[in-house]
């Protein structure tokens, strides 16, 4: 098995960002495509200047977004909490987005924020034979934030099947089948 991996090509992502994702055995677009599965993915982020990422959710996974150059605000509403807050991270400094909170990633510079995306466990994102995506461990909103208050924080897009934990699982199996 290959010991060392780079960041490759960036694409775009529903979220608006751009994204390398190059240590996931979940993710179609990952150099590890072969091997064990691990516990965790890695991607490299790139916020371009005076841009956000969509307000998004990842109902089942952690992540931690840890900042190589730049400067970032991530903007979070945890499950529990009754207001959305937000955090400036800089060099060298991470943030960690939990499981169900609202987030959103924010680069209010002139210059680009180039970040790691560390994620528990590994992200799944599959897509069919024509490209389809067939599922994506994030839940993209439109909404922006007055609206989700207003909503109560119950988006409708949180309680959709194809977001299940069993359609997680049977993505997965889906995935690893394909190691």
């Amino acid at each position: 098995m290959d010991r060392i991996f780079a960041v490759g090509e960036f694409f775009r992502i529903t979220d608006g960002t751009l994204v390398s994702p190059f240590l996931n055995p979940m993710d179609v677009q990952s150099e590890l495509h072969h091997g064990p599965a691990v516990g965790f993915s890695i991607s490299a982020g790139l916020i371009e200047p005076w841009a956000n990422s969509k307000i998004h959710i990842h109902p089942y996974v952690s992540q931690v977004t840890y900042v190589l150059e730049g400067t970032l605000t991530a903007r979070l509403k945890e499950r529990d909490a009754e207001e959305p807050s937000s955090v400036s991270v800089a060099m060298d400094e991470a943030v960690l987005l939990p499981p169900g909170a609202y987030f959103q990633l924010v680069n209010t510079t002139a210059n680009p924020c180039r970040v790691l995306y560390i994620v528990h466990p590994a992200y799944i994102f599959e897509v069919d034979d024509s490209g389809t995506v067939v599922y994506d461990d994030a839940i993209i909103l439109e909404e922006d934030w007055e609206s989700l208050a207003r909503l109560n924080w119950s988006h409708p897009n949180l309680s959709d099947p194809a977001m299940s934990r069993a359609a997680r699982r049977r993505a997965l199996q889906r995935v690893t089948a394909r190691l």
